[in-house]
């Protein structure tokens, strides 16, 4: 069998179907919360590192593992797990993950901020799952969808600086978007319900949590 992504003309949807893979959005949000201007920019290097790094391992990095065991185990058919039946089980696994990584990290006051946003993207799989019993919508714009959330938030109450990492995101959505269609992964619907189901929920956590703390 030829594999799809030895094919000259899927060659770039692929790769930026990989390097935008939705489980490392979560640590791409932490790198720009922390480069926001905000009071957490002010932590030090290192141990902003050190919270990367284990946002990294928590959200990316042991989910990622667990797929071969998935594979192995036969519970999905591969590690993309393409199938609309298939996701459900990988997509509840990694949003128990996400909650319990915002459980520790809100431990932490001064990371408040990074854990609403963990516990936002835990919804979003919560959502992902529930949606994914009826259609297969795009996860890899769900992704982009919660970082287009939360810098629209952060240009709203932080900086208007943060605006330019908005404007980035949504030009990324596009790209993402164009990269998913080309491989015949989703319908246009699949992928803007996507994209939506990780905005909405992100930026409205935030609102609330905002109001609720005036």
């Amino acid at each position: 069998m030829k594999l799809p992504f030895l094919k000259k003309d899927v060659i770039v949807p692929t790769v930026i179907s990989y390097i935008f893979h939705p489980l490392i959005m979560p640590t791409i949000g932490v790198w720009i919360i922390f480069n926001s201007g905000s009071i957490l920019s002010m932590i030090n290097p290192m141990a902003q590192l050190k919270i990367l790094g284990i946002v990294f391992a928590m959200t990316f990095l042991f989910p990622a593992l667990l797929l071969p065991i998935f594979v192995v185990l036969r519970w999905i058919g591969s590690i993309e797990a393409s199938e609309r039946n298939e996701r459900i089980f990988p997509i509840a696994i990694t949003a128990i993950i996400y909650y319990f990584t915002f459980t520790f990290l809100k431990n932490q006051q001064v990371l408040l901020f990074i854990a609403l946003f963990i516990l936002a993207i835990s919804i979003v799989m919560i959502l992902l799952m529930i949606v994914n019993f009826f259609s297969k919508v795009s996860l890899h714009m769900a992704g982009i969808g919660g970082i287009s959330g939360l810098t629209l938030y952060m240009s709203m109450v932080i900086s208007p600086i943060n605006g330019w990492f908005f404007v980035l995101s949504i030009l990324l959505a596009g790209v993402i978007a164009f990269a998913r269609l080309k491989l015949n992964e989703h319908k246009p619907a699949q992928i803007f319900a996507g994209y939506f189901i990780g905005f909405l929920p992100v930026i409205t956590l935030f609102i609330l949590v905002n109001i609720l703390i005036r």
